[in-house]
């Protein structure tokens, strides 16, 4: 999810994601995190293993992420949560 693809504003959060590296586990994770409450868009890259999420800025939206990651049999943790940044809204 590149800063530009962002219409609605909100926050980006990073998380590094363990145990998942196939389109399959993306996908799921992708669509599972999107039903979090405060989710806006949730993008995995296996390759990176790093999970990029559009939120409204309560961390509780992140904390649910890791949630369901984690019931999904994989392992998410939020990078630098100090370091999560305000996107800003298109003008």
């Amino acid at each position: 999810m590149r800063n530009d693809e962002s219409r609605a504003g909100g926050h980006i959060g990073v998380l590094d994601l363990k145990g998942a590296s196939c389109p399959s586990c993306a996908f799921t994770i992708e669509r599972a995190g999107r039903r979090v409450a405060g989710v806006r868009d949730v993008r995995v890259d296996v390759a990176t293993h790093e999970i990029r999420v559009q939120y409204d800025g309560n961390p509780e939206a992140l904390r649910g992420i890791e949630a369901i990651v984690s019931r999904l049999g994989y392992q998410a943790e939020v990078k630098d949560p100090g370091a999560q940044r305000p996107q800003p809204d298109p003008q």
